[in-house]
Parts: structure tokens; C-alpha cells; sequence
């Protein structure tokens, strides 16, 4: 199932940067949405805006002294965050991070673009998948409930049994030790960039020891250096 493009937020001061990584993110088979290529004419530019970032899986966000002190990339940032979108911050130049995404990491722009580049379009490639594993989850239409008559009176009460409640399924923090959710996110940053918190909590609800859960991880690493960088860095979390 396809999923809906992601949404690159800038400031307008540095379009050439942005436009430019739009157009190699579109390249590697990508899709991204851009307000001044994607709004046509005649549109209403704040709600079409929005409305694309709150359908897209993730927010692509370039930083810089202008874009973090501008009032409408602040406003996007606000609005994903609330929405729980993934955010991939790229520093394009170096300023304060925004209180909202202070504690993401970013992915370093500012010298190797190529570097940058490949580490873009993995967290975007990510990111993508992710939503499209959530998209084919759900079922492609609900059954309509129909009403149901029922007599207008019961002629015997019968006893109702009520069902057990059963015991919730252990969440990963229960199975795995916060301490190793912690390290295999910081980890898999390197590679991933900050979609990798999200992709580490997804995996622990399905891992079912530590060393299950690293072949996973390192299954969304997309190049086999990197899986087998990751590997053996994380060798000694399996005991």
C-alpha cells in the first residue's frame, strides 16, 4: 500500500539547501511533499500546509538560524509533534535547537553532504516502511453495524457470565531493561538517525530475547557494513 509523502519544513531563506535535498530524496524513490513545488494555484496554502503534515509518516526538518526562529517552521514542528510524527532533524547550518526537538539527534549537514545525504534517506527509507507496515496492518474497510431489534421484553433473566480479564501482554520496558532500550536506541542513531528510538520500541513488543531483538534491529539497517558494525557493537547486550 503506498503511503503518503513526507513533509519538508524549511524556512524560505534556505531554499536552495532544501530544494536541492528534495529533489536527491526524490531521486532514491522517495516521496516528499513541498509547499512551493506541490500547492497548486488557487489553494488555500495554510490548510493545504497542514494538511499535509498531518497525513505524511514523517517530517523531514531543515535547521538552520533562520528556520529555527521562524514562526511557521516552529508552528509545523508543534503540529508533528503533537501528532506523534517521526521527526528527522538536518542541520544545514549550526543553531539552537527548537525546546520541542531539543532532545532528538541530528542528522549533520554542515560539512560531508553526501554523508548526510545517505544518512537522510535511510531514516527516511525508515520511516516510509513504518508507515506502510502500519497502513497494510489495518483492514481496508470496516463492517457497517446494523441494528439489531430486540424484544420488548425478556421473559426470562438469564445469569450473564462475565468475561476474565486477562492479564495485558508485558510491554517492552517490562521484558527489557530501560537501561538497554536506552543503549540500542543511541546505537542504532548512528545509523538510522532519530527514527531509530521509534523503530527500537516497535521491535521490543515482538522481540522475544535480547538476541532477537538485535537481528531485528539490524534487519532495518539497509547496508551490511552497517548491520555488521551494529552486531558486533551490540554483541555483549545478549550476555
Amino acid at each position: 500500500m503506498a503511503t503518503n509523502p513526507l513533509f519538508l519544513s524549511y524556512s524560505r531563506k534556505d531554499q536552495d539547501f532544501a530544494l536541492r535535498l528534495a529533489a536527491d530524496l526524490r531521486e532514491a524513490g522517495l516521496p516528499i511533499w513541498v509547499d512551493q513545488i506541490d500547492i497548486r494555484p488557487s489553494e488555500r496554502w495554510d490548510r493545504i500546509t497542514e494538511g499535509a503534515l498531518r497525513q505524511s509518516p514523517a517530517m523531514v526538518l531543515v535547521l538552520s538560524p533562520r528556520s529555527t526562529i521562524s514562526d511557521m517552521v516552529l508552528d509545523e514542528i508543534a503540529v508533528a509533534a503533537d501528532a506523534g510524527k517521526i521527526i528527522i532533524p538536518v542541520m544545514m547550518e549550526a543553531a539552537a535547537l527548537p525546546l520541542r526537538i531539543a532532545r532528538l539527534q541530528f542528522i549533520d549537514a554542515t560539512g560531508d553532504y553526501a554523508l548526510a545525504l545517505e544518512r537522510i534517506k535511510a531514516a527516511a527509507t525508515s520511516a516510509v516502511d513504518h508507515a506502510g507496515a502500519l497502513a497494510d496492518a489495518l483492514p481496508d474497510a470496516l463492517p457497517v453495524a446494523r441494528p439489531v431489534a430486540l424484544p420488548v421484553a425478556l421473559p426470562v433473566a438469564l445469569p450473564v457470565a462475565l468475561p476474565v480479564a486477562l492479564p495485558a501482554s508485558p510491554s517492552a520496558a517490562q521484558r527489557f531493561a530501560p537501561n538497554l532500550i536506552v543503549a540500542l536506541s543511541q546505537r542504532l542513531t548512528v545509523y538510522l538517525g532519530p527514527i531509530a528510538r521509534h523503530l527500537v520500541e516497535d521491535e521490543s513488543r515482538g522481540a522475544t530475547d535480547v538476541a532477537d531483538l538485535l537481528r531485528r534491529l539490524a534487519g532495518r539497517i539497509p547496508h551490511a557494513p552497517h548491520r555488521d558494525a551494529f552486531l558486533a557493537a551490540t554483541r555483549s547486550f545478549a550476555g
